[in-house]
Parts: structure tokens; C-alpha cells; sequence
């Protein structure tokens, strides 16, 4: 089963149990629901109009109320990006990632256009044990729509889900994508047809809970 993650908390999504949260740093007021319902959520950068003020506040304000954030659902902090760019994703990565771990939340990393299972950074993410489970974070699927449906992001997908990490597939907004994300491993999805158009999620949650046979490489 993947879950689909979307913007907004509301009454829609109550009725599916693989539909989470997507919080972006501009509306705290958006997020908390998300936290508070003990839904599962994760963080994205908002990179279209990624602020560092906004991204660094909003993790200040889970923490302060939520001291371990992934007991309360925390998938993890799509740490910042650069679209269709790999090697300035990298850079990006080095930067804020330790900055964005010592907020105590899983760390995922943006594969972009350029990315290979040999040039991921899959030494950085570290392991913590929280409870009852271990953390590890994340690879996030971003690039643009060739690059995201090919064979390089199906076999970073599959490095990641032998690794542990959590695995999600960003612009997912037909059945055609969600069973592509599914079939190559991923554990989530999201789709800005599914936040703003809540209808839809009497299809998708259903399409993303379906069982899909493997896609081999």
C-alpha cells in the first residue's frame, strides 16, 4: 500500500487510511491538523518559492511542540532542491543538511535529472532508533516527467527501498502514475490534483492502496 500525501487538512480525507499529509513551510496553521490527528506527514521545501526564514520556522515550531517528531508521524523533511538539476541539489544537500537534522526528523534527499544510483549520497543518512523503530529517511522522486518515469529513478528507488529509506514519488495525478510510482517501490506519493480537488480522492486513496506486481529492471 502507498499513501497519498496532500496539503490541507479535512473532513475528506478521514475516510482513507493511506492518505497523509504533504505541510509546506508557508501555513503553520495548515500543518498542525496534520500533527494532531497523529496522521502520517512530511515536510516539503516548497521549492517553487522556497524561503529559508519560512522553511527554518516551521521546523522550530514542530520540534518546540512535537520533541520527537517522528513518534507523531514525521516521514520526513524534503531537505532543499533544485528542479532538474542534480549536481546543484547536491550542493544544496551538503548545505542544510545538518542544519535540518538536528531538528531530529528524517532527512530526504531530491533526486533530480542527473541523479544515479552511483552518485546519491546514501552515506549521509543516518539511523536512529525512536521507540520502537528505526528512522532512516528518504529519497524523494523530483525531476521532470521523462527523467521521473525512467530507468534511472526506478533503479534509485529500488537502491533505497534494499537501504531501508522511505521512498516518494512527487506529481503523481493519474492512475497511470500512481501504478508507475507503485510498481517501481514507492511508499508514497503526491499529486496537486489530489490537494486541491479532494473528489479525487475516492479514486486515488483506492488506485495507491492497490497491489501492483513489481516492475522489473
Amino acid at each position: 500500500m502507498a499513501y497519498i500525501l496532500v496539503n490541507g487538512y479535512s473532513p475528506e480525507v478521514e475516510p482513507h487510511p493511506n492518505v497523509g499529509g504533504l505541510i509546506q513551510p508557508r501555513n503553520w496553521a495548515r500543518a498542525r491538523p496534520w500533527v494532531e490527528a497523529r496522521r502520517l506527514w512530511a515536510i516539503d521545501n516548497d521549492y517553487k518559492r522556497f524561503d529559508a526564514t519560512r522553511f527554518v520556522r516551521l521546523l522550530t515550531l514542530i520540534r518546540a511542540e512535537h520533541p520527537d517528531p517522528t513518534t507523531s508521524g514525521c516521514l520526513f523533511v524534503a531537505v532543499p532542491d533544485v528542479y532538474r538539476d542534480h549536481a546543484a541539489t547536491l550542493a544544496l544537500w551538503r548545505k542544510w543538511r545538518d542544519q535540518v537534522w538536528g531538528f531530529d526528523m528524517p532527512l530526504a534527499f531530491v533526486v533530480q535529472n542527473g541523479a544515479h544510483p552511483s552518485n546519491v549520497p546514501w552515506r549521509d543518512f543516518r539511523t536512529v532508533w525512536r521507540g520502537s523503530a528505526y528512522y532512516t529517511g528518504a529519497i524523494f522522486v523530483g525531476g521532470d516527467t521523462a527523467w521521473k518515469m525512467g530507468d534511472e529513478a526506478a533503479a534509485i528507488v529500488r537502491v533505497a527501498n534494499s537501504l531501508g529509506l522511505w521512498t516518494h514519488v512527487g506529481r503523481c495525478n493519474s492512475l497511470a502514475r500512481i501504478r508507475h510510482a507503485k510498481e517501481i517501490g514507492a511508499d508514497s506519493i503526491d499529486g496537486g490534483g489530489f490537494s486541491q480537488f479532494r473528489k479525487h480522492l475516492a479514486w486515488g486513496a483506492p488506485a495507491a492502496a492497490a497491489e501492483y506486481q513489481p516492475r522489473l529492471l
